[in-house]
C-alpha cells in the first residue's frame, strides 16, 4: 500500500532574485500526531549562494556554494548540519566542474 500524506508548502520571495524565505508542513494520514515542519531561507549574492533549513526535530542544515570565477568556473560547495535531539554534527563540502 501506498503511503498518503498531505503536504502544505509557502513559499515568499522577498527580494526577486535575491533572497526567498519558506516553509513546509506535512503530515502521514496514518500518523496524525507526528507533523514535520521544516522553515527555510535562500539568499543569492554576486558569486554565492547560501540556503538554511530548520526543521521541527532541532535539526539545523546550511549549505553554501560559491564560484570560483566567472562563467562556466568550478563551484565549490561547503555543507553542514546539526541535530540538537541526536548530538550530531556532519560537514562535508563539494567540488564541481563543469565540463
Amino acid at each position: 500500500t501506498g503511503q498518503q500524506l498531505i503536504s502544505m508548502n509557502y513559499k515568499r520571495t522577498v527580494t526577486p532574485n535575491r533572497v526567498t524565505l519558506g516553509a513546509e508542513l506535512s503530515c502521514s494520514l496514518a500518523e496524525l500526531n507526528k507533523p514535520q515542519v521544516l522553515i527555510g531561507a535562500e539568499f543569492k549574492l554576486t558569486k554565492s549562494k547560501v540556503s538554511i533549513c530548520v526543521d521541527g526535530e532541532g535539526r539545523i542544515q546550511s549549505v553554501v556554494e560559491a564560484k570560483l570565477g566567472m562563467g562556466q568556473a568550478p563551484t565549490i560547495q561547503f555543507a553542514g548540519e546539526v541535530d540538537h535531539v541526536k548530538n550530531v554534527l556532519r560537514f562535508g563540502y563539494g567540488l564541481n566542474i563543469d565540463g
